[in-house]
């Protein structure tokens, strides 16, 4: 029986630019245990806003694991 996908054990966590829709896409097919969308470092600070909408778009998509993201403060630039 293999384990759903909230009691499995996280091996693995890859970090994906917000910023860079075709490279979510590769990391949510990917072998990682666990896909985090990064809004803060890997997101240049005239691109975060964008970003934010293009993660909570495919974040809307992925119906095989929950969503992680690491994100600043809205304030922050």
């Amino acid at each position: 029986m293999v384990p759903d996908a909230m009691s499995r054990l996280t091996r693995s966590l890859l970090f994906v630019p917000g910023s860079r829709p075709a490279m979510m896409a590769k990391g949510a097919a990917s072998d990682a245990d666990a896909v985090c969308l990064d809004l803060e470092d890997g997101v240049a600070p005239a691109e975060k806003a964008a970003s934010r909408g293009a993660c909570a778009t495919h974040s809307a998509h992925v119906t095989d694991a929950s969503p992680t993201n690491a994100l600043n403060s809205s304030t922050v630039p």
